[in-house]
């Protein structure tokens, strides 16, 4: 009897203890203490998050041109263009980086009474520095400065020399997502040399505007 009158003691304090945690009402998450994630706050993360120590970014320029022309004078003559810079920047301090890359850029013009070819492949390495302005905005400033080595073949006749290109550019930075940005700003190319078989050539200077397209990944 002891044993029932225990176990029946037993069996009324766990019904007690059902029925109170019944009363008590589930505990739930409020939306609003969590917002969702949107393309705003991501674009802000990838604004804020370009630039850090250790921080590699990598940009390009692709070019790649055919055109044909014709005169009453001189009859018809084509140009093929193509050219490749890849670049890799490499972030040493906060938004502070150093800059390397490759040039490679040919061109065969034909103009009836033969063909001209030049080859250009050069090294190019510079440094910079990014100013965030907003959350998705930021002025980025570019130096490079290279050797490049060119060679000509027209005729049958061969000929080489080089060129010594200084590039400065400041593109403002859109960041529309995380390691992901697009840029457009005011550009200047110029030559600080250009010799052909140790005979000097014509300096040339570009102002205009250029883009950039990029991306970044942390080491």
């Amino acid at each position: 009897m002891r044993i029932l009158h225990l176990a029946g003691a037993l069996a009324l304090t766990i019904a007690a203890a059902g029925a109170a945690q019944a009363q008590d009402p589930p505990a739930t998450t409020d939306p609003a203490a969590t917002p969702p994630a949107t393309a705003t706050t991501t674009a802000a993360a990838g604004g804020a998050g370009f630039g850090q120590v250790g921080q590699i970014a990598i940009t390009g320029d692709f070019e790649l041109g055919f055109l044909h022309t014709s005169s009453s004078a001189s009859g018809s003559s084509s140009t093929n263009d193509f050219s490749l810079s890849p670049l890799v920047h490499y972030f040493l301090a906060p938004n502070a980086h150093v800059s390397a890359g490759l040039t490679i850029a040919t061109q065969s013009i034909n103009v009836g009474v033969g063909n001209a070819d030049q080859t250009n492949i050069g090294l190019l390495v510079g440094g910079g520095y990014n100013i965030s302005l907003t959350p998705i905005l930021s002025l980025w400033l570019n130096g490079l400065i290279g050797y490049v080595h060119t060679s000509v073949s027209f005729g049958g006749m061969d000929s080489s020399g080089y060129i010594i290109p200084l590039r400065v550019f400041a593109p403002i930075l859109y960041h529309p997502t995380e390691h992901f940005f697009v840029g457009l700003g005011p550009s200047l190319d110029t030559m600080l040399a250009n010799k052909m078989e140790s005979m000097s050539q014509a300096k040339l200077t570009s102002i205009g505007v250029s883009s950039v397209v990029g991306g970044y990944f942390n080491m």
